[in-house]
């Protein structure tokens, strides 16, 4: 008898996942800074464009959309720049015509937002109070719901609510237990007329949109409003599992009132509309906007005008496409609140029947369409004639909006949100570990001393190859970790500091053992990591040292705990950006410096540094016309590495070597930035003691200044370049530009901002004598990327 053994798809599925590396929940390579360069991003980008063509036309996996009666827009964003990575907008030939507001819609276009409102009332009540009061009862700030509490001592359970246990935190994350809306009016029941048995109408005062059409009803004020709540019974107790509620966000707009004093509308235009620069977005009804709002067909037909009086917080607001993305680029960069007040609030409150929607405030948070675990953080809205959708996906610093109106609302907005999170938001890893190869990526060394870093296919950088003091450092690793082999990647933790990006280490046990308790689950990195100390420092903490974002600078921090540095060479975003007309142009800039600058101390050090440059540009030109612009730009200065002229341009973050020739034809080396290890300008002070010279202790900045010049020049004139002829006649035109870079280079983001850089220079360059010698002795152990 012949047997088949079946084994289950989500067997096969958990025991792959096992088997990949497995870090701390969030991004597994820094957040890309430049996706409009990406090729992963670009070309996702024209299948988005064509699957929406497609849907249009009928002819997509996706469900077709509505190409008569339903309009909509799309946009994507994120925080490295202020204009949209992609916008697609479809209007309707229904309303090419329209009879009331605007024909089309555009970027400007106001329309509603439903139940997005949500999530502005919640962020208005974030950057109004903060969450330092979440935990307190909402009875605190609604004396109402205190009356009625102390009314119910006693009686609280199946019919009356329990309001001492709702807390403000409760109410914005759907926590609170209370009912979805208000008890509605009479007219309500009619449908239910004749099957449920007769009820006595509810006593409470309802109204509608002042006009001809049909609007819903809701309680004609405040009073009234909480009556129509009151008379109702809770759901389930508070943070027993989430329910979605309307009226709990109404409740948190009228906290909020007390708490500050100020009317929720005033917050709304002052502290959120105002503070944004917001011209779309609105939390009343914008009558006197019509001619630049959407309205299909009719406002009857449309619900445009409809009055949502005291529930407008959870469903009443206005917006346009531009407003959203500034609004999502805001919460994603922490523009109005603190960014640990963000990433608290991008954080799920509480879990829902589905593995893969949890819940927070009042964020619908989805899983993201990747192998790996990754949450985008989501907040849809419907109402009349209107449907949206925002999403913000923190891992990478990106978010998009969808508005739609017309006919098919909820089909066009679920539909082109679903196909932008399976076209897209899949290939962000990609796009991040582009830039993380160009930036980070390379081969270190230190007197011997190895370490290469790859981007390959798996998470995060790969440490493939590091040999320390003569010590297998990898293996070391593995034997840490109680394994006979094991494999390090790098991730980043998201801690910054001024000039300096944060890592830690993931170490993989090889071969992969699967646990045998797969209830308590095999992603355990975030237990583990920072187990091991030494010299109070984590042995799976690194820290590169950056210039801009994206320059690298330096490692700190190897197995001994100690602080190492590693130069680095410049990123390739734009090889041209150092040319003799922009030497030129600091020139010109720092002379005009110096006359506007009343210390004449510093106005000297400014013109100082004019002299220093005003000569280099004619020698950068001439290298240009030999080499080309980025032939010129990429090569070293004269150091000891030309001795060998296959690793002339050994250091660049490709791991490329070529020859002399090569350079001379502009065809070797390739474009990525400064491709020479900076000496640092306090190392000028160790050449200036070799030759005699040495600087007092004491003596004041700008004669230091002065000196560390001489140094330089002294440098230029006793150097000796090793390597054949031809590299010694090719750098010495090069060396001539050293002093000029090595002042440019050092902690200088930009020419554009040479006050601040000058700031810095005179921080670090006027030190004393013995800290000069500190830092000098230092760069003798630095780990270079020669590759």
């Amino acid at each position: 008898m012949c047997r088949n053994l079946l084994v289950p798809a989500t067997l096969i599925a958990a025991t792959l996942a096992q088997q990949q590396p497995c870090f701390p929940l969030g991004p597994v390579f820094p957040a890309p800074q430049h996706l409009s360069t990406s090729s992963s991003f670009s070309n996702a980008l024209t299948t988005l464009n064509q699957t929406l063509e497609d849907s249009l036309a009928g002819g997509s996996q996706y469900p077709s959309l509505d190409n008569q009666s339903t309009s909509f827009i799309l946009d994507m964003y994120s925080i490295s720049t202020n204009e949209s990575l992609f916008t697609y907008t479809f209007n309707a030939p229904d309303f090419a015509n329209a009879s009331v507001g605007a024909s089309q819609i555009t970027e400007d276009t106001v329309l509603r937002i439903g139940s997005m409102s949500k999530l502005f009332s919640v962020y208005n009540f974030l950057i109004a109070a903060g969450d330092v009061l979440w935990n307190e009862p909402v009875t605190k700030y609604v004396p109402v719901l205190a009356e009625y509490a102390a009314q119910r001592a006693g009686e609280v359970g199946i019919d009356y609510y329990d309001f001492d246990s709702i807390t403000l935190g409760a109410l914005a994350s759907q926590l609170s237990g209370v009912n979805r809306d208000f008890a509605f009016g009479p007219d309500s029941d009619d449908g239910f007329a004749g099957v449920l048995p007769p009820v006595s109408p509810v006593n409470v005062s309802y109204c509608g949109y002042n006009g001809t059409d049909q609007s819903p009803l809701f309680p004609c004020n405040r009073t009234e409003y909480l009556k129509a709540v009151l008379v109702q019974s809770p759901v389930v107790p508070a943070f027993h599992t989430p329910i979605y509620s309307n009226v709990g966000y109404s409740l948190l707009a009228m906290a909020l009132e007390n708490i500050t004093g100020t009317a929720f509308d005033d917050i709304f235009a002052n502290d959120f509309v105002a503070a944004l620069n917001l011209t779309g977005t609105y939390s009343l009804p914008p009558s006197d906007q019509l001619e630049r709002s959407f309205v299909p067909y009719n406002l009857s037909y449309s619900g445009f005008l409809w009055e949502t009086l005291n529930e407008a917080p959870a469903a009443g607001f206005y917006s346009n496409i531009r407003d959203l993305r500034i609004i999502g680029q805001s919460m994603l960069s922490s523009r109005l609140l603190t960014p640990a007040q963000t990433r608290r609030w991008l954080l799920p409150v509480t879990f829902t029947g589905s593995p893969n929607v949890s819940v927070g405030a009042p964020w619908e948070i989805l899983r993201a369409p990747l192998e790996r675990q990754s949450w985008m953080y989501t907040k849809g809205g419907h109402y009349g004639q209107y449907t949206s959708e925002i999403v913000l996906l923190p891992d990478w610093g990106v978010g998009y909006s969808v508005l739609a109106s017309g006919v098919e609302v909820s089909l066009a907005v679920d539909t082109v949100a679903n196909i932008v999170a399976e076209t897209v938001v899949g290939v962000l890893d990609e796009a991040a570990a582009e830039e993380a190869n160009v930036t980070y990526a390379g081969r270190y060394e230190n007197d011997g001393d190895v370490m290469v870093l790859e981007v390959d296919d798996g998470p995060g950088l790969l440490v493939s190859e590091w040999n320390w003091n003569g010590t297998d450092a990898l293996a070391l690793y593995a034997t840490l970790n109680g394994a006979e082999n094991a494999t390090m990647r790098l991730w980043p933790t998201t801690l910054t500091s001024p000039g300096k990006v944060g890592f830690r280490s993931y170490v993989q046990k090889l071969p992969v053992v699967l646990n045998p308790y797969p209830v308590l689950g095999n992603c355990i990195s975030w237990l583990t990591t920072d187990q091991l100390v030494y010299g109070g420092v984590g042995l799976d903490d690194f820290v590169v040292e950056v210039e801009d974002e994206t320059e690298i600078n330096s490692w700190e921090r190897d197995l001994s705990g100690k602080s190492v540095v590693v130069d680095a060479a410049q990123s390739a975003k734009n090889p041209k950006s150092f040319s003799h007309t922009t030497v030129k142009q600091m020139n010109a800039d720092l002379t005009e410096l110096a006359t506007s600058t009343p210390d004449p101390n510093r106005a000297d050090d400014v013109l100082g540094l004019a002299t220093l440059i005003e000569p280099r540009s004619e020698d950068l030109e001439e290298a240009e016309q030999q080499l080309g612009v980025n032939g010129a730009f990429n090569l070293y200065e004269g150091q000891d590495e030309f001795a060998d002229t296959q690793t002339l341009c050994a250091s660049t973050k490709y791991m490329k070597k070529v020859t002399i020739n090569d350079i001379a034809s502009n065809s070797g080396c390739p474009q990525g930035g400064l491709q020479r290890r900076v000496v640092p300008v306090l190392a000028m002070h160790e050449e200036k003691q070799k030759h005699n010279s040495e600087i007092p202790t004491g003596r004041a900045p700008e004669t230091i200044y002065a000196n560390s010049r001489d140094a330089r020049t002294d440098r230029e004139e006793h150097q000796d370049i090793a390597g054949d002829e031809q590299a010694d006649g090719m750098l010495d035109m090069y060396k001539k530009l050293d002093s000029a870079h090595h002042v440019l280079w050092y902690k200088m983001q930009s020419y554009q901002h040479l006050s601040a850089f000058l700031d810095a220079v005179s921080t670090k360059l006027f030190n004393d004598t013995n800290t000069l010698r500190e830092e000098a002795a230092a760069n003798k152990s630095r780990w270079v990327r020669s590759s």
